[in-house]
């Protein structure tokens, strides 16, 4: 009982996170998020913009460290790729 509960919980702080942000990204006030998400406190409002920012840091610092070296590298062996078919390609107009 006490699980359910707390993860009704969890899914309304989530929901009010992610309103939080919409309303955000539309250049609303941390004052104006709570009026409008009332009776939500401006200062739960800014604990939620605080935890979003974090969040949206470490997902990219994730980014940075683990999917761009990755796209990186496929890039790379792409163009070799593409290189030695261009130059084998030249090599065989040349004959």
């Amino acid at each position: 009982m006490q699980q359910m509960s707390s993860q009704m919980q969890q899914r309304q702080i989530d929901w009010r996170r992610s309103r939080v942000l919409e309303l955000s990204s539309q250049r609303y006030t941390e004052r104006e998020i709570a009026t409008t998400l009332a009776p939500v406190h401006f200062t739960t409002v800014h604990r939620d913009l605080v935890y979003l920012r974090k969040q949206a840091h470490e997902n990219l610092r994730k980014h940075i460290h683990e999917v761009v070296p990755e796209e990186y590298q496929k890039c790379m062996v792409g163009m070799k790729r593409n290189l030695r078919q261009t130059l084998e390609y030249e090599i065989a107009q040349a004959i």
